[in-house]
């Protein structure tokens, strides 16, 4: 899960390098070891169909989603690796 978390961090990282020094959004660590804990589902909202949007200015507090349509959702649930049955595929990785 750790390897999990990583990866996202650095995927935030490196699209953060793409973006104004002043982002909208931080995500920390913190927050993504949060939301992939043991036993947390996660839920992805997908839309497809708006291609672009204005959710406001640099330095907001607050955003408006609410031209996306969420149509399509995946959950899942984030669990030990050592708990479930592919934990000998996964050498090298521990559980926290």
């Amino acid at each position: 899960m750790k390897s999990l978390a990583r990866r996202v961090v650095l995927m935030c990282v490196c699209a953060a390098a793409f973006v104004p020094a002043f982002a909208q959004i931080t995500i920390t660590a913190g927050v993504v070891n949060a939301k992939l804990a043991f036993g947390r589902t996660v839920n992805n909202n997908v839309d497809t169909l708006v291609t672009s949007i204005d959710i406001g200015k640099p330095g907001s507090t607050s955003w408006d989603f609410s031209a996306l349509q969420a149509h399509t959702v995946a959950s899942g649930l984030s669990v030990d690796p050592a708990t479930t049955p592919f934990a000998a595929s996964s050498p090298g990785r521990r559980s926290r």
